[in-house]
């Protein structure tokens, strides 16, 4: 069998893709599609991942921002996926995810919320959500009618046949509980209005959101939370189930996961410490954002692609985290709108 392992050029964003192929045809994987660099660039590296394919067996999404989503109901148009596995949101999580995606934009239409509308608040078998590490085996959300728990699962490992596996792990972003009670004070309407978790509810929300004066108004109020505007992200390690020639044939997808915050850190280190050692290959997580890849991420030698879209805005990659990528013997793979990244695999 033969693994193919792309890191899609689409700029500012993020599309990876795992393709295994042997005599009894394909399987596929997919970790995010998106893009705030110009979509011509994603459409692009779309069209060559789709021609000739017509499905998806497993479709990952980190979290649900613009730069991570905003290319899969186009994706989709082209390829029917088998299964999406996306991290649960809390009521808390929920709310900020959608809060941050109108101001981020401007306006309520926005293909990050059009996702969630359309994919996360779906009523699909094929929908699987992840819990944050923190609620398995315990309470999600005691006092609040929150129902809409489709197909909430803890520990999830996701197989491809007998050979290889995908471990997501989804951590709580602790500030949105901060934010979502001054929130329900506050903004008690909408509080009411998201805790419906319907269309009828999502209305009433983009509604009081019709204005630009609005959005400016909730934007200064939840820098007071939040003044990154960031937040963290569903890792996955993907893994070989048997041992292998390859010994370092695992990957780690990170999106955007907030290694800055010490506690996220070391429970990431802890949940995939049976993994760790063997990963050969990490995505660099937050574009290569130095205040979210600290030094101790970067522990042993690995090959660490950095997915950036060239004259961001934002600095992106950040030059101490190249540094910590070569201190640690590793070697920096530049995935940008103009080069992607593959590795082969034959086992």
């Amino acid at each position: 069998m033969k693994l193919k392992r792309t890191f899609h050029a689409v700029g500012q964003g993020a599309f990876y893709s795992e393709c295994f192929q042997d005599e009894s045809g394909e399987k596929v994987i997919v970790y995010d599609c998106g893009t705030v660099s110009s979509k011509n660039y994603l459409f692009k590296a779309i069209d060559d991942f789709a021609k000739g394919r017509e499905s998806i067996d497993i479709l990952f999404v980190s979290h649900f921002h613009e730069d991570h989503v905003n290319g899969i109901s186009e994706l989709l148009g082209r390829c029917e996926a088998r299964k999406m596995v996306v991290p649960f949101m809390p009521l808390a999580t929920f709310v900020e995810q959608y809060v941050f995606n109108i101001i981020d934009s401007g306006t309520v239409a926005n293909s990050a919320n059009e996702f969630i509308v359309d994919y996360y608040l779906k009523e699909d078998d094929r929908i699987i959500k992840i819990p944050p590490f923190e609620y398995e085996g315990g309470d999600l959300e005691e006092g609040i009618p929150y129902s809409n728990i489709k197909n909430y699962q803890a520990k999830v490992t996701q197989k491809l046949g007998d050979f290889w596996e995908y471990i997501p792990f989804n951590i709580k972003d602790n500030r949105a509980n901060a934010f979502l009670g001054g929130f329900k004070i506050d903004y008690p309407d909408l509080y009411a209005a998201f805790v419906k978790m319907n269309k009828d509810g999502i209305d009433i929300v983009n509604a009081y959101f019709s204005t630009k004066a609005k959005i400016k108004e909730m934007e200064t109020y939840y820098k007071r939370f939040f003044p990154n505007l960031n937040e963290s992200s569903m890792a996955v390690v993907s893994k070989p189930i048997k041992n292998l020639c390859q010994k370092e044939a695992s990957c780690l997808y990170t999106g955007d996961y907030h290694f800055r915050v010490l506690r996220l850190c070391r429970q990431l280190r802890y949940y995939y410490s049976a993994q760790w050692d063997e990963i050969g290959t990490m995505q660099v997580a937050h574009h290569g954002a130095s205040n979210d890849n600290p030094k101790s991420i970067f522990d042993r030698k690995r090959d660490c692609v950095i997915c950036y879209g060239i004259g961001n805005r934002y600095g992106h990659p950040g030059v101490k985290t190249i540094e910590n990528i070569i201190d640690s013997k590793s070697q920096p793979r530049c995935v940008t709108q103009f080069c992607n990244y593959s590795q082969s695999v034959v086992f």
